[in-house]
């Protein structure tokens, strides 16, 4: 007796049987119509070789800096300023400027104003130029640019032709409007271009470790391996600079007051002492209860100068100490170097990717004719 076992056909199986035709099928297919991917590659390939040797070579400088800052009261230096009758403040110190706020400090007009102004060096220059001289005068755009602006960016080329004609011919980059309080500053359009164009150049980071921030990288990119390095130096002497400035200004106003206030409190317990000492040489002996009277109004006078003395002078040392202990030092942990070979362009990846494009469009293309041929065909 013979068992009827069913026939089990795993559908996997038979699509995978129908699949491998249709591929081999669509492979000679390829073969056959490669003249579509020729084409492609003849319009990619181009546009990459005018891309990988047409542009300008960039280069990249960079440096790491690892910020600083002292907290706690100060351990035994408490126990020695307090022998000296100094008072060392308490409890943890209040931190203006995070490290995370470094890069929006760095992305500011001001800072920005800062570096296009600043004279840097380039190899091919024999003295230093500032950023915006050099991308306003002596740069040149390279043959991708050209090409750009009399094809794609003709009518934003036409446009900035027309703009022209109406405004002045040479406007100053820099204007300076005079107020009675403060003078206010306009820049033209080709200038506020420049300042995005170099802040894009520039990149300030925060690393982070363990969700920590810990150091902080920053990078400039310039078409000249000098200046690009002088543009990492500048950039991180200024930021750490303008950093100092900010934590110390609440402690320095405080400073002043307190210098002020010293100061008088340093005449008045002079005065004081004065007249006390006047009054007692003049009434030497004398037991009379008018002189007892003024010698103890000398006294007392004498004495709350004394205390108030004492208590500026302690106030002030204080601050003193503060202001060193919160100025933040900055450590560099990698030093800014000459970058030997350029960042962009990638010759050899661009030419690559141009032919990666040439022969996935050439594919598109025919697959796109091979569907459309199908749908003729059954209508």
């Amino acid at each position: 007796m013979s068992e009827n076992r069913p026939t089990h056909i795993d559908d996997d199986e038979i699509d995978l049987k129908e699949l491998i035709p249709k591929i081999i099928g669509f492979i000679k297919h390829l073969w056959q119509e490669q003249r579509y991917i020729w084409f492609a590659l003849l319009v990619t390939v181009p546009i990459g070789l005018l891309v990988a040797f047409g542009s300008t070579p960039e280069y990249t400088a960079s440096t790491k800096i690892l910020p600083y800052r002292s907290g706690g009261s100060g351990g035994g230096l408490s126990g020695l300023a307090g022998l000296a009758g100094v008072r060392l403040p308490a409890g943890q110190t209040e931190q203006l400027i995070t490290v995370d706020m470094y890069p929006e400090l760095a992305a500011t007009l001001d800072f920005r104003l800062i570096l296009a102004e600043t004279p840097i060096r380039f190899s091919k220059l024999n003295e230093p130029v500032t950023p915006a001289m050099y991308f306003q005068e002596i740069a040149e755009p390279d043959a991708l640019s050209r090409v750009k602006s009399y094809t794609i960016g003709l009518p934003g080329t036409i446009l900035s032709a027309l703009r022209s004609s109406f405004i002045d011919a040479n406007p100053p980059s820099i204007q300076r409007i005079d107020s009675e309080d403060d003078p206010l500053k306009s820049f033209d359009e080709a200038y506020l271009r420049m300042l995005r164009t170099l802040g894009e150049r520039l990149s300030v980071r925060a690393n982070q470790t363990q969700r920590v921030t810990t150091s902080l990288t920053i990078e400039a990119t310039m078409p000249d391996p000098v200046a690009a390095a002088d543009m990492v130096r500048i950039a991180s002497e200024r930021l750490m600079q303008t950093v100092i400035d900010y934590e110390i200004r609440k402690v320095s106003v405080e400073i002043r007051f307190l210098e002020e206030q010293y100061q008088r409190s340093k005449i008045r317990y002079e005065a004081a002492q004065e007249a006390l000492a006047l009054f007692t040489d003049r009434n030497r002996g004398t037991l009379s209860a008018t002189a007892q009277i003024e010698a103890q109004r000398l006294q007392s006078e004498f004495n709350l100068a004394l205390e108030i003395y004492r208590n500026f002078t302690t106030e002030l040392e204080q601050a003193r100490i503060k202001q060193n202990r919160d100025t933040p030092i900055f450590t560099v942990l990698e030093s800014v170097t000459v970058p030997n070979n350029r960042s962009t362009p990638r010759r050899g990846l661009t030419l690559i990717l141009s032919m990666i494009l040439g022969v996935f469009f050439g594919v598109v293309v025919i697959f796109a004719k091979l569907n459309i041929g199908k749908a003729y065909q059954k209508v």
